[in-house]
């Protein structure tokens, strides 16, 4: 026998294919030149028959599948899916960025206005309408001027008179929306306490104007909500100037 049985033998043995025993004894003769008998001869040719037909038809199948084809343009379609999709967010970003600036200026600019005109209004006293309400409250009115070329909205105007530490009238005048460089007319009410004058009289001391105070407050809330307020003070002869001539620079109204 040839070196290529005994390598075949060799195979068919480490491929497990056989009879293991049988082959190990066929191997030992072939390796020592010992002839085969009939038997033996026929039993490796039918194994190496089959093994070879087995091994050509595995190898005819694994030739014959095609390999799997690569989807180019659903790749593309993907990749052109996902770029599409993130220039469309970046769009809708910047978009959302430049609707929030503008409407933050927006907010801004009516802010601003609203608490420049709101500074700027000047209110004196209207010999109008007047009435008692009760004996320590009087209806009064008050003529409000907006020389500003933006509206003025505020809610209430007060005037708090103070001598000492005392509190002894308080004016309060309802706010309203003014148009610009105009004026209005708006109601309040003028009340006195009754109790701190009374003190005072009874105390039969001079009036000292120099302890004498009137601090007044514009509230005007920003979008009805947002807090704030003009405060001012004044000494007693101050505001009494302001009433009889005006504001710094006249009524301009």
């Amino acid at each position: 026998m040839s070196e290529e049985t005994i390598k075949r033998v060799q195979e068919l043995i480490e491929k497990g294919k056989g009879d293991a025993e049988r082959l190990n004894g066929i191997l030992n003769s072939l390796q020592n030149g010992i002839l085969l008998d009939l038997s033996d001869q026929q039993y490796i040719e039918n194994l190496f028959s089959t093994t070879d037909k087995f091994e050509t038809k595995e190898e005819s199948i694994t030739s014959e599948k095609p390999p799997e084809p690569i989807n180019e343009t659903n790749n593309t379609t993907d990749v052109t899916d996902k770029t599409s999709f993130k220039a469309e967010s970046k769009s809708n970003r910047k978009k959302i960025i430049i609707a929030g600036i503008v409407i933050t200026a927006i907010i801004c600019g009516f802010i601003g206005t609203n608490a420049y005109a709101s500074s700027t209004v000047q209110i004196r006293p209207h010999q109008g309408n007047q009435y008692a309400i009760s004996q320590t409250a009087l209806h009064i009115q008050a003529e409000a001027c907006n020389p500003s070329f933006f509206p003025a909205s505020f809610h209430n105007y007060e005037i708090i008179a103070v001598y000492k530490t005392k509190v002894l009238e308080i004016a309060s005048i309802n706010g309203s929306t003014i148009s610009p460089k105009s004026s209005m007319l708006l109601d309040g009410t003028f009340i006195i306490n009754k109790e701190a004058v009374s003190e005072f009289a009874n105390q039969s001391s001079v009036f000292d104007p120099k302890q004498a105070s009137v601090k007044t407050k514009l509230d005007a809330p920003i979008f009805g909500i947002i807090p704030f307020a003009i405060n001012k003070e004044y000494t007693g002869q101050e505001f009494a100037n302001v009433v009889k001539n005006g504001p710094p620079g006249g009524y301009q109204c």
